[in-house]
């Protein structure tokens, strides 16, 4: 626990900011379903904690309920969490709705969020100054609801929201299958959330985006609860993650239901009776974790890595050497390096990539700086994880083009130098793509840009940063340009996207198999078609041109196609209206996203350099990158 001790961080909040409550959506559900994993919410600044300590208190309800009667239910509860954080505990975890009788809940009828159960319970965990789950029936504008869990911050506010996927109950609307799932960081803890039937493939997606501990709103009995016992043990020990799992209890059996604290080595907390219920409560600590990769200012305070394969700084150099070789391509003239140039934002200053024979790719190619803060990757959210993303590009067609990757395990197998350094990296002694993917992923993950003059000036309190131009700038940002709707600014930190998928009209023809690419259509319905993912805005003035198909050139530019609206279609509406900006307002938005270029920077080889550097605004005049001297592997 003292290497995680070491990372403590003191969060503060230095402005008054305003606060969104967070509904984000789940890409990819219904492909991961079928290999055992799940996208499944994605939060942009949580509310400041406490800073972070060696070992963090948790505690989960097993709640009693008594059936048409919500104010006592509701008070009964109440007094479990009020005991709950009497005895320490910081973060507090309430049981599901149980399936049936949804007018005999605890909290009554479906209501919106926020709504008179939220700000109840609000007020509870402000009082008390905790982490509040739990779950309520979410009303779903169309007279059903949502079985929809919700976190509530220390300061009274919803703070993330998630609604249920596998709902038992028939009367329940089933969550949307794009939303995803992540962790959040509070304090320098990773933490994850989710509804309890969800378990199974929502563990391993949280421990993969870097959560510790998840907290599980869970609506178990009867014969459910010996297998999920079970199941909840197994999930703790092979994810190296801790299950915060809260469950209700009925009169007619009372020693239902399998709530508790479930910790990584799979061994289980002990409950204490309480009136109405019983009490689980400990002390956790999070997985060892060998390598925490530096953050910077404006950005989570946490990188998240996957708690049960965690990278190691010899596992990322590998991942760079394999990064900038070209003969990890077909031809042996194209790399990773080749389409993400270190100088551009690890993009490529063109519309679109490309690859070898000099086959252009289908998409812009995006900035790779921050990746490790997406839960979901590429412009459609097909990719669920740096690892599962690798494959694509390495056997593209119009890209790297090893179509069998087993060719590509054969080339690594063949090097001397590299099989040496996977045996020292992984202990790999028979290196397989996964091995590869791994140290990719690796290296990706500490690719971090943040402390740019924004962030200095929004975060960091220095006035003097930004110019009175740019200052106006991101008010517009922030309000009329509505900028900052899709790119949201929290409290704590801005990741500048908001991981949702918009239809803007850029590149789409109505007519059918007439567009070159219908983004998310393409691998979910045809209602989804031209909707694509929205980009980070971070180092945006490296990273042109814009949109998905590189069909912007200028920062300006697309200002301006913002201004008017979009591009229309017919019989399609557009996720964005024009906006009344005059040329001044042009020009002091463009100054201040010229403001939103981070640091530390990297140099031609992808070392990362000092972060105190100066960084220039504009992106570097050079001619593109030359083949350049990198680590032989031979």
């Amino acid at each position: 626990m003292k290497a995680l001790a070491s990372t403590i961080r003191t969060l503060t909040s230095l402005a008054a900011r305003r606060w969104p409550a967070l509904i984000i959506p789940l890409a990819g559900l219904v492909a991961l379903l079928a290999v055992g994993a799940t996208a499944i919410p994605h939060l942009s600044g949580v509310e400041p904690a406490a800073d972070r300590v060696a070992e963090t208190v948790f505690a989960a309800i097993q709640y009693q309920e008594e059936d048409g009667q919500p104010p006592l239910n509701r008070t009964r509860l109440s007094q479990l969490i009020r005991k709950a954080a009497e005895g320490g505990a910081r973060f507090v975890a309430a049981p599901g709705i149980p399936p049936l009788h949804p007018q005999e809940a605890p909290f009554g009828r479906p209501e919106p969020i926020p709504g008179p159960t939220s700000e109840y319970f609000g007020k509870l965990a402000r009082t008390l100054g905790i982490w509040l789950v739990l779950p309520l029936r979410e009303a779903d504008g169309q007279g059903g609801y949502y079985a929809t869990s919700l976190l509530i911050s220390p300061q009274g506010r919803p703070a993330q929201t998630y609604r249920q996927v596998m709902v038992r109950s028939g009367d329940a609307t089933r969550g949307n299958f794009r939303d995803i799932l992540d962790s959040f960081d509070v304090g320098g803890l990773r933490i994850g959330m989710m509804a309890g039937d969800d378990l199974q493939v929502g563990v391993p997606r949280l421990a993969a985006r870097g959560a510790e501990t998840v907290l599980v709103t869970a609506a178990w009995s009867g014969s459910d609860a010996a297998g999920w016992t079970h199941t909840c043990r197994q999930l703790s020990q092979r994810y190296a993650v801790n299950l915060v799992v809260a469950d209700y209890r009925t009169p007619q059996h009372p020693e239902d239901g399998c709530g508790g604290i479930y910790t990584l080595d799979g061994s289980a907390a002990e409950p204490q009776s309480a009136a109405g219920g019983r009490l689980v409560r400990a002390a956790l600590e999070g997985p060892p974790i060998p390598w925490r990769i530096d953050s910077a200012l404006g950005l989570p305070s946490v990188v998240p890595v996957p708690t049960f394969e965690p990278p190691t700084p010899a596992m990322a150099e590998l991942g760079r050497a394999l990064f900038f070789d070209r003969d990890i391509s077909s031809t042996g003239k194209v790399s990773c390096a080749d389409c993400h140039r270190p100088e551009l934002a690890f993009t490529d200053g063109r519309p679109k990539g490309e690859g070898v024979y000099g086959r252009r790719t289908k998409r812009n190619v995006p900035s790779l700086l921050n990746v490790a803060f997406r839960p979901l990757l590429r412009w459609d959210g097909y990719a669920s994880s740096l690892e599962n993303f690798a494959k694509y590009p390495i056997s593209g067609f119009h890209e790297m083009n090893f179509h069998y990757l087993d060719e590509l395990v054969d080339y690594v197998r063949s090097k001397p130098g590299y099989v040496e350094d996977f045996r020292s990296a992984m202990e790999a002694e028979n290196i397989e793509f996964e091995n590869i993917a791994r140290a990719l992923g690796a290296y990706q993950r500490s690719l971090i840009s943040g402390g740019s003059r924004f962030d200095r000036y929004f975060y960091g309190g220095q006035e003097s940063v930004l110019t009175e131009s740019e200052k106006r700038g991101l008010e517009l940002f922030r309000g009329k340009a509505a900028c900052a709707d899709c790119h949201l600014i929290g409290d704590r930190y801005a990741l500048l996207m908001d991981f949702q998928y918009h239809f803007l009209g850029v590149g789409y023809d109505p007519r059918p198999g007439v567009s070159p690419d219908i983004g998310l259509g393409s691998i979910s319905t045809n209602d989804e078609a031209g909707r694509f993912q929205t980009p980070s805005l971070r180092n945006v003035a490296l990273t042109g041109p814009y949109m998905h198909d590189g069909s912007i050139k200028t920062l300006r530019e697309t200002i301006e196609f913002f201004v008017r609206g979009g591009d229309a279609v017919e019989d399609k509406t557009l996720d964005i209206s024009p906006v009344p900006l005059n040329e001044q307002d042009k020009t002091d938005l463009e100054a201040f996203l010229r403001t939103l270029t981070g640091s530390p920077r990297y140099d031609a080889q992808g070392r990362r350099q000092d972060a105190s550097q100066t960084v220039p605004d504009k992106p570097s005049q050079s001619s593109p990158r030359q083949p350049s001297e990198r680590k032989k592997h031979e």
